[in-house]
């Protein structure tokens, strides 16, 4: 545009001052020197219809063809009016000053609305097959033209005179074409504005330079002034102008582009490159046939092939899908061939995939589709070797099911299949019965001998328990020192009697475990189905209630349920009564047993642990008072309770010098359920001054899988707040990986159950691992309870085990001798 200015400014000079060239330059060097001008211009006008017609692969720019095929009008009439001029023939006819003037203004009309006209409209790509229609559409335009130049001549008007004076038509119409480049300079520049693309601005430079040459020939005609030959240097600068345009927006940039995107995949694909070797996880590519196409080195390494021999190997030789319900499928269904066939990315968390040596191992992986002209060309999966947590996934998974201790079916499983014996009892109208059996005296022998030599006892008597029934009935470990029988398909209740008596008798001989001769009976207590109840949890209960009449008759017994088993004995009303007078009476108390981090020792945490002092019992153990608490409702103000008073007591602590520790409240399920439980902990944090980073609260495995969805939702507006939160008891319940991964918890607690048989028993210290393993795997960390001797401790530090609490480190204390332990921080055995 700076130019454009600079030509303005020249067209003013030579406006205000005439200069002849007679003073410098004869009339023949000035004839040359106008002959090689136009010429310039005749073979730059050439130069932009051939940049039009060549140089183009399959599609090309609108715009860069019909400014092509203009110019090559333009350049044709302009070298007819340059050969006429100088008395050379006109195809075959003869030449004239008219003809030769006609030729010239036509050139600038069409070249001054044509260049307007097509700019103005948006440029696209088009096939490059319309070239040869648009240049042969030219081609006969000029045949039309020379034509009618040729014989229409001596009836076309006057531009010239014969005195060789510009005629006011010839005037009008180079005014008209010089108005046109106007309007086009202003229109290219406003886009330019608009666009900011530096090619509109040069065609309204262009532009410029056309409107000069045009207003100079207007001038004079006279040939040999400075007019004629500025005209012509205006005229061959708006042509070259032009010419540089289009070489630059539709040559020179896209070579530009295509060379700096070249260089961006060039780089890209070293950074993927680097980014693939060096990548965790295994990556195949392949085609859109399911051809190999690449891998990196980790999926050589997992596959145990070499990339050589797999490239342009089928994916099937790899990848053979594994459905959640067992059993591989076709190939031909498989996730990455329905990537390859739909286009949609597929995630499968359980696979199969296949070594060189054919060799199967588990895998995850996630494919994605390669997309490209919105077609799928192939698709890349990631993925990774799920050995070692499918494992771990199946030892906790064989949780949910069965015992560790006995291997028995546990009280998950004795419920789903108890509501199958239910419901087929109903469909043939059989009966079936529930036995809820309990070992007598056990505590006594577990306390006294240890709990080695209880599990044991637990053993043998599921062995015997399983020969009674001689494996015709279904046989559960319900917990503690109780099973349940569940007799399917019998025809009298006297069978149910004899099976009763028999297991009786059978218990009651000596059990010899470890050198020592242990004697036992057993309580049963039995409901019937579908007489006494229609559900498992019914059942279940009034076979306890019955169990629990058996013991009052002395143990060794069998009680059928009856009706009025159900009514409260004095004994529990009483202690009842009392229990909802205990908060009132500050009969409860709290004490504190220490959580020790393993590679310190030092205290990071206080667990909170009530204790009933009865005025008239001493104390009452939380395994008696807490589910009599959840009967009657007390449980929730009693768990207010308890949160209330260890937030307070932690914030005690610190005001008197102890470190910063957290202590941790076990919620039950009433108190957990609760609609503003999340509300309420922020308020008692608020209220005694507790930072919420200082407070755990404890969810046993079973009340999170209660409701999964909502146990979720309160697990996340709890760590909003900052509280941990953590799961107690794990191994017990029934939870699957597919939801623990999505809680927002903190720690997982191994139950004591699992830790007293380490590291003697193999089974303890198998599943003991797992749950480390497992839950590193998911970022948590793993806390030990219930650890008494040095070995287990031991045990669990090999194996990574964060944190540890149990009596070989203290037992629970009250609020003050727990706070002089916060501040020695001696209580640990290094």
């Amino acid at each position: 545009m700076v130019y454009a200015v600079l030509a303005i400014a020249l067209f003013i000079l030579v406006s205000l001052v005439e200069i002849p060239f007679s003073m410098t330059m004869t009339s023949e060097e000035v004839q040359s020197l106008y002959r090689m001008l136009e010429f310039f211009s005749i073979m730059v006008a050439i130069s932009i219809a051939f940049q039009g017609w060549m140089l183009f692969p399959v599609t090309m720019s609108r715009h860069r063809l019909l400014i092509g095929a203009l110019f090559l009008v333009v350049g044709v009439l302009d070298l007819q009016h340059t050969i006429n001029y100088q008395g050379l023939s006109f195809f075959g006819g003869e030449s004239s000053v008219q003809k030769a003037t006609w030729c010239w203004v036509l050139s600038r009309f069409i070249c001054s609305i044509f260049i307007l006209v097509i700019l103005s409209t948006k440029d696209k790509e088009i096939s490059v097959y319309q070239r040869k229609p648009v240049f042969s559409f030219v081609i006969l335009l000029l045949i039309l033209i020379f034509t009618w130049l040729g014989t229409q001549s001596e009836r076309l008007p006057l531009l010239i005179t014969e005195q060789q004076e510009v005629t006011l038509l010839k005037a009008g119409m180079e005014y008209a074409a010089s108005f046109f480049n106007l309007a086009g300079a202003v229109l290219f520049a406003l886009l330019y504005r608009r666009d900011k693309n530096p090619t509109m601005l040069r065609f309204a430079t262009a532009s410029v330079y056309l409107m000069l040459g045009g207003l100079v020939f207007t001038q004079n005609q006279t040939g040999d002034d400075w007019y004629t030959i500025m005209g012509h240097v205006f005229k061959f600068c708006g042509y070259y102008t032009i010419m540089k345009a289009i070489y630059v927006s539709t040559i020179e940039e896209p070579f530009r582009r295509r060379r700096e995107a070249e260089l961006a995949l060039s780089k890209s694909e070293k950074q993927l490159k680097t980014i693939t070797n060096t990548l965790g996880e295994g990556v195949i590519v392949v085609d859109r046939a399911g051809s190999i196409t690449f891998v990196n080195p980790e999926a050589e390494r997992l596959l145990s092939w070499m990339k050589e021999e797999l490239l342009g190997r089928d994916i099937r030789w790899i990848a053979q899908y594994k459905p959640p319900c067992d059993g591989a499928v076709a190939y031909e269904t498989s996730p990455i061939l329905q990537v390859l066939a739909n286009g949609k990315k597929r995630r499968v968390e359980d696979a199969m995939f296949f070594r060189k040596d054919r060799s199967s191992f588990p895998v995850a992986y996630i494919t994605s589709p390669i997309i490209e002209d919105n077609q799928v060309i192939g698709a890349v999966t990631a993925f990774r070797d799920i050995t070692d947590s499918k494992k771990a996934e199946e030892t906790i998974e064989k949780l949910a099911f069965f015992d560790n201790i006995t291997d028995l079916p546990n009280r998950f499983l004795l419920e789903k299949q108890l509501a199958e014996a239910i419901r087929e009892a109903r469909e043939k109208k059989m009966l079936g019965a529930v036995l809820f059996v309990d070992l007598d005296r056990f505590k006594t022998i577990n306390d006294s001998l240890g709990h080695g030599i209880g599990d044991e006892l637990l053993k043998s008597a599921a062995e015997r328990i399983q020969k009674c029934i001689e494996g015709k009935y279904s046989v559960a470990r319900f917990g503690g020192d109780e099973f349940v029988i569940m007799l399917s398909e019998i025809d009298h209740v006297n069978t149910v009697m004899r099976i009763s008596s028999s297991l009786i008798a059978e218990m009651s001989q000596p059990f010899f475990i470890n050198g020592h001769e242990l004697f036992t009976t057993v309580s049963i207590g039995v409901s019937l189905f579908p007489k006494d109840g229609t559900d498992p949890q019914t059942l279940i209960k009034l076979a306890d209630v019955a169990m629990y009449k058996a013991k009052r008759l002395g143990g060794n017994h069998y009680q059928l349920y009856k009706e009025e088993m159900n009514t409260l004995t004095p004994e529990r009303l009483a202690l009842e009564n009392a229990l909802h007078h205990a908060l009132e009476r500050n009969e409860l108390e709290l004490y504190y047993q220490p959580q020790i981090e393993t590679k310190t020792g030092r205290i990071v945490g206080m667990e909170a642990l009530i204790r009933w002092n009865h005025p008239e019992q001493g104390v009452i153990s939380p395994g008696v008072f807490i589910p009599l608490a959840e009967e009657t409702g007390l449980i929730i103000p009693i768990g207010e309770w308890v949160l209330e008073t260890a937030c307070r007591q932690n914030k005690s602590w610190q005001e008197a010098g102890a470190p910063k520790v957290r202590v941790a409240v076990n919620l039950s399920a009433a108190q957990f359920y609760q609609e503003e439980i999340v509300d309420k902990v922020k308020s008692v944090l608020e209220t005694s001054g507790l930072a919420a980073e200082c407070l755990e609260l404890e969810i046993t495995e079973s009340i999170a899988m209660h409701s999964v969805d909502r146990v979720i939702e309160t697990f996340r507006e709890l760590h909003k707040v900052g509280i941990q939160v953590s799961m107690d008891d794990f191994g017990t319940g029934y939870s699957s990986l597919s939801y623990l991964k999505h809680f927002p918890i903190k720690r997982l607690k191994i139950d004591q159950s699992f830790i007293r048989g380490i590291p003697s028993r193999a089974d303890d210290a198998a599943i003991a691992s797992s749950i480390i393993v497992m839950a590193h795997s998911l970022g948590l960390q793993v806390l030990g309870e219930g650890v008494e001797t040095e070995e287990q401790r031991q045990f669990l530090a090999e194996r990574g085990c964060d944190e540890m609490q149990g009596y070989l480190f203290s037992k629970p204390v009250p609020a003050k001798q727990a706070e002089e332990l916060l501040k020695k921080q001696t209580v640990v055995n290094n």
